[in-house]
């Protein structure tokens, strides 16, 4: 997997995905249209998109009739940063590959 800069990078913490890395929710800031997003489930900055969980007024959204979250897609200029801390977290590198 190209490394981040190449313009090839995808990350997700879905495990189905091509881009699965248990560490992405950890370790991976995710922006879309230069705004720093939240509840991102995959980001691909070659395809330019991004899914996450549904939010409205800060409540998680249901598919109707399930207990199962909603997502979202979302297109535009992504951008994925490796090694993101969140404060107070220790600073653990990630290496994709």
């Amino acid at each position: 997997m190209p490394l981040p800069g190449d313009g090839e990078v995808r990350l997700s913490c879905a495990r189905d995905d091509p881009g699965f890395d248990e560490r992405a929710a950890l370790f991976a800031a995710i922006y879309l249209d230069d705004q720093p997003q939240r509840h991102c489930i995959t980001a691909d900055e070659e395809a330019g998109f991004i899914i996450r969980y549904a939010y409205v007024g800060g409540v998680l959204q249901l598919v109707p009739g399930t207990r199962e979250p909603l997502t979202e897609l979302l297109r535009g200029r992504v951008r994925i940063e490796l090694d993101a801390v969140l404060p107070g977290a220790a600073r653990v590198p990630l290496e994709l590959g």
